[in-house]
């Protein structure tokens, strides 16, 4: 799936393991009432577009990389 950064925010993440939500909190960077994506903040977001696309979209790492736009 392809989205935008505030998209993705909105999503859960489905590799959050338990130490990462603590790590976040103790650096205030992310709300972890809800295990939720850190778009560009995660290792594993893979951008679709180029940088001079505005918003720019990326999808998670975690998934294969989206054959076309969904």
């Amino acid at each position: 799936m392809i989205l935008t950064e505030d998209e993705a925010k909105t999503k859960e993440c489905p590799k959050l393991w338990p130490g990462y939500a603590t790590l976040l909190a103790a650096e205030n960077t992310h709300d972890i009432s809800l295990p939720n994506c850190c778009a560009s903040k995660c290792m594993a977001w893979r951008w679709y577009d180029a940088e001079y696309f505005s918003p720019r979209r990326g999808y998670c790492g975690f998934a294969s990389k989206p054959s076309k736009e969904t």
